[in-house]
């Protein structure tokens, strides 16, 4: 059993509050930030498959959430998914040049050069 300091036990309980508190809140009426914000507590606290669940379920309800693309492409990749990151790069470029995010779009796009190397 790992042992934590008084201040990681204080942050980890902080961590699940908070999750607990945006669960709570998107079960009411979910939006596209929400979610968002829940997937992005779930990848810091580390259960990345439900981080994942969350990205996807983004994609699938709110496709025009341009920051879903950068965030799900690189947690696929840290998980050696490379495959379907470029996919979900090759949507979200898609994406951003509809809405005319520029800013999305470059960031999509170095991370996609940052795969090939």
């Amino acid at each position: 059993m790992e042992i934590c300091t008084l201040e990681q036990y204080y942050f980890n309980n902080l961590m699940t509050e908070r999750l607990q508190k945006l669960i709570e809140m998107n079960d009411k009426k979910e939006t596209d930030f929400l979610l968002f914000a829940i997937a992005k507590e779930y990848e810091a606290d580390g259960l990345l498959e439900k981080a994942l669940d969350c990205y996807a379920r983004l994609l699938m309800n709110y496709p025009n959430y341009v920051g879903t693309y950068y965030h799900y492409a690189s947690l696929l990749q840290e998980q050696n998914n490379n495959a379907e990151a470029t996919n979900i790069i090759a949507k979200g470029l898609e994406i951003c040049i509809l809405q005319g995010d520029k800013h999305a779009a470059s960031e999509l796009a170095f991370l996609l050069e940052t795969e090939e190397d």
